[in-house]
């Protein structure tokens, strides 16, 4: 076949494309690369990325062609124009076997067969969560485009039993139209030069818990810092240990940085906010944390938590559906919103080694089942049924 990849949504920090998606894209695409040597792939990047894509991509492997995007000004000024017809155009032309949009969407005038990706499905039941200066393009975005890129996709993927669910009950799909493919854990590098990062940083391996994410209403950041200082307050928490927040500022972040400055006063300083962490600095802190603090009210899949597993940290995070699910009995699990609930799961990480140790052995061994060949493999068998598909006299599906 000849598949192609919508790659805009890649990891690329200086982007905006920082997050949970943009490491999906990247490590799927690499996964796929390093284990297809059937299929030939198109992969459609913006003009940001078409340095960093012809190195990493294409050296080596001749069934892969990259095609940067032109018209990119147009995103600005006809974004409507630009993104649906444009680029539906230059994705026809290359006369695709199948187009995966890996980032919830494709083009709305886009013709051809399809699979789509959908992440999650928050904005549908928790639109108070999304900032109020782009209701119009979430508008559009919820009520438009992602209905008609899951409806008419000849596959739906979702990375948990949690995110099935939500759309077959905001979609009414069939389950047998949709494939659960996990994602997978970044295996963590050795960790040279970590200790010139955590001095960089002003940190001390073992000495403090660690959110990373980026700072939204979902993640609940304010409920974990509150939590700490009742911790620290009561004395369940040695006094050098800090609470450490990293992650890109987000929309309608203003109650988690009240609470951190909050804290600060209260505390004399133990709970900091380190900003965006790259890659480089990212593992090291992440591996060298006492325990990693997840405290999201909704996730579609939750690959912070997988990633600090996999890196050998004990792991405190909420209860909800998804993150229960990839965690299993691998993390101390609390209702979102109890604060005293993750005080006192603060205090039984630290002061109790046996646990900790626990946690660390149950983490890496639950993160190792979690592969990105795994998740490469999977999508591979997705795009062969996404191709067995009948099709009817009049262009639709037949399931």
């Amino acid at each position: 076949m000849r598949i192609g990849i919508d790659c805009r949504s890649i990891l690329h920090p200086e982007a905006g494309e920082s997050a949970g998606v943009g490491h999906y894209v990247h490590h799927l695409v690499s996964a796929l690369l390093r284990q297809d040597r059937e299929n030939d792939y198109v992969l459609f990047f913006d003009n940001h990325d078409a340095a960093a894509a012809k190195h990493e991509f294409l050296s080596g492997h001749p069934r892969v062609t990259a095609r940067v995007l032109p018209f990119r000004s147009f995103r600005k000024f006809m974004p409507f124009v630009y993104g649906h017809m444009i680029v539906a155009s230059i994705f026809e032309r290359e006369r695709l076997d199948l187009l995966h949009g890996p980032a919830n969407v494709v083009p709305l005038f886009y013709r051809r067969p399809w699979v789509v990706t959908v992440h999650d499905l928050a904005i549908y039941d928790h639109p108070e969560w999304f900032p109020a200066g782009s209701l119009g393009t979430q508008s559009f975005s919820k009520n438009a485009l992602v209905p008609h890129s899951v409806l008419h996709a000849r596959r739906v993927i979702v990375p948990s039993h949690a995110t099935k669910a939500d759309v077959m009950r905001n979609f009414g799909l069939v389950e047998q139209n949709i494939d659960l493919i996990y994602e997978g854990a970044e295996r963590p590098p050795e960790s040279v030069g970590a200790v010139s990062v955590l001095e960089r940083r002003g940190l001390s391996t073992g000495k403090y818990l660690l959110f990373l994410g980026t700072i939204e209403p979902r993640k609940n950041v304010a409920t974990a810092v509150r939590a700490f200082v009742h911790a620290a307050k009561r004395r369940w928490i040695p006094d050098d240990v800090e609470f450490v927040v990293a992650g890109k500022r987000g929309w309608k972040d203003k109650p988690a940085f009240e609470a951190i400055r909050d804290a600060e006063k209260e505390l004399g300083g133990r709970v900091r906010y380190l900003g965006y962490l790259a890659d480089a600095e990212k593992h090291a802190v992440v591996a060298s944390a006492g325990a990693f603090v997840f405290p999201s009210l909704y996730e579609g899949f939750g690959l912070p938590v997988l990633e600090a597993m996999a890196a050998g940290v004990p792991v405190v995070a909420s209860d909800t559906a998804a993150l229960a699910e990839v965690c299993g009995d691998a993390a101390l699990l609390v209702a979102a919103r109890d604060e005293e609930g993750f005080s006192h799961a603060f205090r039984s990480v630290w002061n109790d080694p046996g646990l900790a140790r626990r946690l660390r052995d149950a983490g890496r061994e639950r993160a190792a089942g979690f592969t990105w060949e795994k998740t490469a493999k999977e999508t591979m068998a997705c795009y062969a049924r996404a191709a067995a598909v009948e099709v009817s006299t009049d262009g639709h599906d037949v399931a």
